[in-house]
């Protein structure tokens, strides 16, 4: 939300995605009282169904044919067990895999741009997963089998990894899209207290407003322009021990491209190809 606020103090045409007409209605007149003159309008988008990705960027194209950026936000963390009604690990789908299918939907308006930008918005958490991905058990996860916080450091790997996926298919002196992910921060929000994390955990979180300051860096700034294929945290590259071996190795963003092409049942080179 306050990420929606500041694009469009900063003069973007924004639109927010909710799940349903009273969150957004509530959400655009809560950013007109912050900013008078902004303009923002809000679609419905429900990452958990599949199909429901393919009738938001269907409905988006019909209202506009140029997206200059894109931040893949949306997001939940160490939740209970259970699968999409696609009958995925739903972690891995909404956070992961519905972002996926979302930016080839929309990957023409990318290019019409221009010159634009894609963000997906990891973790440090993603540290949690330290081993190759494995990703039939994000259909064959059992209950029993299930690690909420396992789930969700795979999840966050799988951020980076579509970033630099994209990168090596779409590099920015051809595409002229830059594919960035980064580390926000630890940040209040109701993530944290939804995720059982503890009151002294909690405590040491930064505001929304500081946890923004990377995404609104990667998104505006000329510092970044060209810059693709880069895990960010702090408005700088990370680099040691604070990015995992896995998220820096071309094999595993190569096996999660062609799984997650399975998975949204995409032919081999038509990934942001207009149907």
């Amino acid at each position: 939300f306050q990420t929606a606020v500041s694009l469009t103090k900063l003069g973007y045409n924004v639109t927010i995605t909710v799940r349903s007409d009273e969150k957004g209605t509530a959400a655009i007149n809560e950013i007109i009282s912050i900013n008078p003159s902004a303009s923002v309008d809000f679609m419905l988008l429900n990452m958990s169904d599949l199909s429901s990705v393919v009738e938001f960027s269907t409905a988006y194209k019909t209202k506009y044919t140029v997206l200059d950026l894109l931040i893949n936000n949306a997001g939940i963390m160490a939740t209970p067990f259970s699968k999409t009604i696609d009958g995925f690990e739903s972690q891995f789908q909404v956070n992961h895999l519905a972002h996926f299918l979302l930016t080839h939907h929309l990957f023409p308006l990318l290019r019409h741009a221009g010159k634009s930008r894609v963000i997906n918005v990891s973790s440090r958490a993603h540290l949690r997963w330290q081993e190759p991905l494995d990703l039939n058990d994000v259909i064959n996860v059992t209950e029993e089998s299930y690690d909420r916080w396992q789930a969700y450091g795979r999840a966050k790997l799988s951020n980076i990894l579509f970033s630099n996926a994209l990168n090596s298919r779409f590099p920015y002196s051809e595409s002229g899209i830059s594919f960035n992910s980064l580390h926000p921060g630890l940040v209040n929000t109701n993530l944290l207290q939804n995720a059982g994390l503890g009151a002294s955990t909690v405590a040491t979180a930064i505001s929304v407003e500081d946890g923004i300051q990377c995404i609104l860096y990667l998104a505006t700034s000329e510092e970044v322009e060209g810059v693709s294929g880069v895990y960010f945290a702090d408005c700088k590259q990370v680099r040691g021990s604070d990015i995992s071996t896995w998220a820096q190795s071309q094999a595993e963003a190569d096996k999660l491209w062609e799984a997650s092409m399975r998975f949204c049942q995409l032919s081999e080179g038509s990934f942001g190809v207009s149907p």
